[in-house]
């Protein structure tokens, strides 16, 4: 059977066939581009399916339900120095980090507060050996009673000779610590605490030529109304002794603030030892026998805090 087909025929097909072939090549390549670039990810209890857009492969991540995981750096352990020996310390006056010596000279130089502590400073030796027992303490005692301020800075350089003390020069001994009492308990006449605070400098200053290691002490405060009463005291009418105890409270304050503007080490047995500003010092500390100088737990008292005070 012979079919006619003539050129309109063929023109027809090849148009519809055009057509059809188009749409199909949009639609696949709209469904490729959707499968690629819009990947289809399936979730789970436990993590999700993605379709890498690369590898054209599925890779399971996992998705966990707490926080993300942090990546802790171990700190790196601490290595502490040694510990400092117990017989280095720091000197309150210099500064300076010493080692303990074997023994130590003492001088202590002041009026009759200074001189009545022992020909030797039995108190102050005794409190240091309990401080420091494997050190030797040579303590000097360069006190005399009834001096001035003045006149211990006239005497200062001098060799001692007193009751059964016979001492070189404080320049020739060569001390490693100077203790100065205050000189408080001896008024100038007329007082003048501002005289006293000059003097007071000046044996301070000297005694810095010797050794950096100065110390000021202030001793224990006086009775106000009661202050020298007793068998061998002065025996002040109470007026007299209410207003010479008030001058030496001035000198001693005097001696306190001269320790820190000097910056020098301060020994103060002077404000621990006040009860009241009517009554002054404790009577405890107080030799009742002349109602001035301090008894024997008033040179103890003095020297537990000498001990505490002192830097080596």
């Amino acid at each position: 059977m012979y079919i006619n087909i003539n050129e309109n025929h063929i023109k027809k097909f090849l148009m519809i066939s055009k057509h059809f072939l188009l749409i199909f090549t949009v639609n696949f390549i709209a469904l490729f581009l959707m499968f690629n670039l819009f990947p289809v990810s399936t979730p789970s209890k436990s993590n999700v399916q993605v379709l890498s857009p690369i590898s054209h492969k599925q890779t399971v991540l996992s998705v966990q339900a707490s926080e993300p995981e942090i990546t802790v750096i171990p700190t790196p352990t601490l290595i502490l120095p040694s510990p400092v020996p117990t017989e280095v310390s720091t000197s309150n006056i210099s500064n300076r980090k010493t080692t303990l010596k074997s023994s130590y000279k003492i001088a202590y130089f002041g009026d009759s507060m200074i001189d009545t502590g022992g020909e030797r400073r039995e108190y102050d030796e005794h409190s240091l050996k309990a401080k420091y027992p494997n050190t030797d303490f040579q303590l000097y005692n360069y006190g005399k009673g009834s001096q001035t301020a003045a006149m211990g800075l006239a005497l200062f350089h001098q060799p001692l000779q007193y009751k059964d003390r016979a001492f070189p020069s404080v320049d020739e001994l060569k001390p490693d610590i100077i203790i100065i009492g205050s000189f408080a308990y001896n008024p100038y006449d007329p007082p003048s605490p501002t005289q006293h605070w000059v003097d007071l400098t000046k044996i301070v200053e000297e005694a810095k030529k010797i050794t950096p290691n100065v110390y000021i002490l202030a001793e224990i405060a006086p009775l106000r109304a009661t202050f020298g009463r007793g068998p061998a005291g002065v025996n002040y009418e109470t007026s007299t002794a209410i207003t010479h105890s008030q001058t030496i409270i001035d000198q001693l304050n005097g001696a306190v603030g001269l320790a820190k503007a000097l910056n020098v080490g301060l020994i103060d047995a002077f404000h621990p030892s006040i009860v009241s500003a009517d009554s002054g010092g404790n009577p405890a500390y107080v030799n009742p026998g002349d109602g001035i100088h301090p008894s024997a737990a008033g040179f103890e008292f003095m020297a537990n805090i000498l001990a505490k005070t002192i830097k080596f």
